[in-house]
Formats: structure tokens, C-alpha cells, sequence
């Protein structure tokens, strides 16, 4: 199980919605991230927050310096443009960003940069964001990352850092959608089924092991689809050489399909 740091952007009453006066991306990303902690926590990973009250405040980089020691440091918000006051331009503007780090060239920036593609790809579909989900760096004129979390986490020895912008507040649509806690704990879930599954996933797989099969993965090597019920069931390892994984019988003894997947098309389940 990981050790997760999770972030709720800013304090207080901070970053008011234009157009959704009820909306405060302070507040709603506080309760996103309470949520977000219960449903890890459940799933057996230990989980702590830069803050343990939303109405005090914590400089940006000592908060992305507590990723020290953690597997994994999220800071979590919502977006807004200059000029977004303009209804027609924020009507239109309501993409899922990762912020990722940039600066450093080895396996932690990179690996950050590919799992939070993934993560804004995937809150896409929860929200229902209608623009293309994206992994985005900014820069300092001196070449230093522009947001203070990603510095305090460049700090650190935690391998995987990003930020989370949960679509744009300063569109009505989504400030709305994001008012609603029922919305909210759906997409707590969906966060922590992606983080558990990564984990999951980056744990060993051997013979032996039980394994889902990602949805829609094929044959290794291959094209070829493999049959719609096999993705539901559990299965059994039978060989692994490097990324070829032979998966055997299902889980619960009823089918045998031997058949070569790639590793990465696999989640460990035990």
C-alpha cells in the first residue's frame, strides 16, 4: 500500500467563481480532498494533507516540501483564466489540466508528466469536460517551476508530483457541477480507484499472481482483441518473461484461455 500526500489548494474563502457566486475553489477542493483521503484510507494506503484546517494558511513550497517520504504528492484545485469574466469566453474554456514538473530530466518528472496526463484524461470523463484533457509545465524567466508546490516537491525524495486543475470554475457549468458533494464523492472515488490501481499495478506480478486485464487490451504483440468476458474476471499467471505475460485459468476455476498480454495491460489484485 502507498503513502499519499494530498494538497487542497489554497485556504479559506479563496478564488471565487465569476459567474457561480456560491462556488470558492478553496472550499470545494478541501472537501474533494476529505473525500479523496476517507476512500484511500478504506482502500489500505496511508494517507496525510499539507493542512489539517482549511481556514489556515501554509506557504506553497513548504507545502510541496511534505511530500517528503511519500509515494505520491497531489495537490488538488480548480481553474480560472484573466478575463474570464467574460461569460461567453468562460462558457467555452473548460479543459482538465495536469500541471507537471518540468525543469528535471529523469524518471521522477517523467513518470510525474505520464501519470498526470493520465489522471487529467480520466477526470475528463467524470466531469463530462467537453475540450481535450492535457499535461501542461510553466516556467519561471530563470528556468524554475512557476507553481511553489512543484518546487517544495522537487525537494523531496517523493518519486511521483503534480497538480490536479479539476476543469475551470469560471465556467458555470463546471463550478456547478463541482458545488454538488454527490458529484464530488464520485469523483473522489474515480481519483482513488485510479491512484489504487496504479499501485496496485506497479507491485510485482509473477506466476501465481491474480491479474485483471485491462479492458480493450489485446494479444501481446498483437491486434487481436481478446473476447469482451474475459475482462471482467480475475486470472491466474501462468509464465511471465520481461512484458510477456501468459494469463491461464480464471480466478474462480470456471475458464482457461492461456493466452499472451502484455504487462502493461494487467493490474495486480493479489
Amino acid at each position: 500500500m502507498a503513502n499519499i500526500m494530498l494538497d487542497a489548494g489554497h485556504y479559506g474563502k479563496y478564488n471565487r467563481s465569476p459567474h457561480v457566486k456560491e462556488y470558492y475553489e478553496s472550499e470545494r477542493m478541501w472537501v474533494l480532498c476529505r473525500f479523496l483521503q476517507v476512500m484511500l484510507e478504506k482502500m489500505g494506503h496511508t494517507v496525510h494533507t499539507t493542512r489539517d484546517d482549511q481556514k489556515i494558511d501554509l506557504a506553497v513550497v513548504e507545502r510541496g516540501k511534505k511530500a517528503k517520504n511519500h509515494d505520491m504528492f497531489i495537490s488538488l484545485h480548480s481553474n480560472d483564466f484573466d478575463g474570464s469574466d467574460d461569460l461567453v469566453k468562460a462558457e467555452k474554456i473548460d479543459y482538465v489540466v495536469a500541471y507537471v514538473p518540468s525543469y528535471a530530466k529523469n524518471s521522477r518528472c517523467e513518470n510525474s508528466q505520464k501519470l498526470g496526463l493520465k489522471f487529467a484524461e480520466y477526470i475528463k470523463g467524470v466531469i463530462g469536460s467537453k475540450q481535450s484533457a492535457r499535461a501542461d509545465t510553466k516556467l519561471k524567466d530563470n528556468g524554475d517551476e512557476w507553481y511553489g508546490v512543484l518546487r517544495g516537491w522537487q525537494k523531496t525524495n517523493c518519486p511521483l508530483g503534480f497538480i490536479i486543475e479539476h476543469g475551470f470554475h469560471s465556467n458555470p457549468k463546471t463550478a456547478n457541477w463541482l458545488l454538488d458533494d454527490e458529484n464530488l464523492l464520485n469523483l473522489a472515488s474515480a481519483e482513488a480507484n485510479m491512484i489504487d490501481a496504479y499501485f496496485k499495478g506497479k507491485a510485482k506480478i509473477k506466476v501465481g499472481s491474480t491479474v485483471r486485464i485491462r479492458e480493450g487490451a489485446t494479444m501481446y504483440n498483437s491486434k487481436r482483441k481478446l473476447f469482451s468476458w474475459v475482462y471482467p474476471l480475475e486470472w491466474i499467471v501462468l509464465q511471465v518473461k520481461g512484458k510477456r505475460v501468459v494469463v491461464d485459468r480464471s480466478a474462480d476455476g470456471m475458464h482457461s484461455i492461456e493466452t499472451p498480454v502484455s504487462i502493461d495491460d494487467l493490474t495486480l489484485v493479489k
